[in-house]
């Protein structure tokens, strides 16, 4: 009991789902909790006087209307909550399935570099 889990749950299929772990031992308030589908979960919250907007996401791998969706939705409800919470830190979280690109430098090497994506691009 060392976490409240927070979650958006499966398809019928098990596919799918997000959460977000937080710390009993954090001293912060959860103001809102929005579960909007497998692949999305947003939550605002206060820490001592900041407030944040934590949005845990999975973006799908190939489908560029799926991919779309969830990023219309992430976009729409984030706007939608920071009129009601001005101040709120957005922070982003998840697996985006986005190529950013690789640049070959000292702690990187040109094995496998890859090519940015239009995922990445978004991001």
């Amino acid at each position: 009991q060392n976490y409240r889990v927070l979650s958006s749950a499966a398809t019928s299929a098990g596919t799918g789902g997000v959460m977000l772990w937080v710390a009993t031992a954090l001293a912060c308030n959860i103001m809102e909790v929005h579960p909007l589908g497998p692949r999305l979960l947003l939550v605002v919250m206060t820490i001592e006087s900041l407030q944040f907007i934590f949005a845990s996401v999975h973006a799908p791998i190939n489908g560029d209307d799926q991919v779309w969706a969830v990023f219309d939705v992430l976009s729409e409800t984030v706007y939608s909550i920071r009129g009601r919470f001005p101040e709120a830190a957005v922070v982003l979280l998840g697996d985006f399935n986005a190529r950013v690109g690789s640049v070959i430098g000292k702690g990187i090497g040109p094995n496998q570099a890859e090519c940015e994506n239009e995922k990445g691009s978004i991001l």
